[in-house]
């Protein structure tokens, strides 16, 4: 790694069992530890730190819980003795703002099949600096008992919810 700061990025470490043997090569830096700065909780990130390590004996993955504002704020204040290999967050515009800091390395993602886009929006930085790793969805749900009470029409657009009804 050079002098210039890096912190590989994505939207999610699942790759990160995988890909982790690049991370703790780089200078050996690292001293065997992986650290992560993310947003999700620890119920979330426990999983992925017990696989990490089932896979990678001798190896540690410290994880830093903070908000994604925090941490992005954490990456800016620490970049000149840089300690972090991945951020991980759900907040697409922390990327992008850590991005335009010079914040982010570039990464080659190697899965494959995953789509560049769902519908119009990025699934990815066109640029290579992060990845996604999950969509959610949006539904419309109703009571039936109080929408058949009420004499009520359904719900079926997102531009039905607009109607007085």
């Amino acid at each position: 790694m050079s002098d210039k700061f890096h912190v590989t990025s994505a939207f999610a470490v699942a790759f990160l069992v995988a890909s982790a043997s690049p991370v703790l090569a780089q200078d050996n830096k690292t001293g065997g530890k992986v650290t992560v700065v993310t947003s999700f909780p620890k119920d979330v990130t426990e999983p992925f730190k017990k696989a990490f390590e089932k896979a990678h004996p001798g190896a540690t993955l410290e994880v830093q819980n903070r908000n994604t504002n925090a941490g992005v704020k954490y990456i800016e204040e620490t970049k000149s003795a840089n300690q972090s290999d991945l951020f991980w967050a759900s907040a697409p515009d922390a990327f992008e703002v850590l991005k335009d800091k010079k914040l982010l390395q570039k990464y080659a993602l190697k899965a494959a099949g995953i789509p560049a886009k769902i519908g119009a929006y990025p699934i990815n930085d066109p640029d290579g600096h992060y990845f996604g790793f999950a969509m959610s969805g949006y539904g419309i749900m109703w009571n039936e008992r109080y929408i058949a009470a009420n004499k009520l029409p359904l719900a079926k657009e997102w531009s039905d919810l607009s109607k007085a009804a």
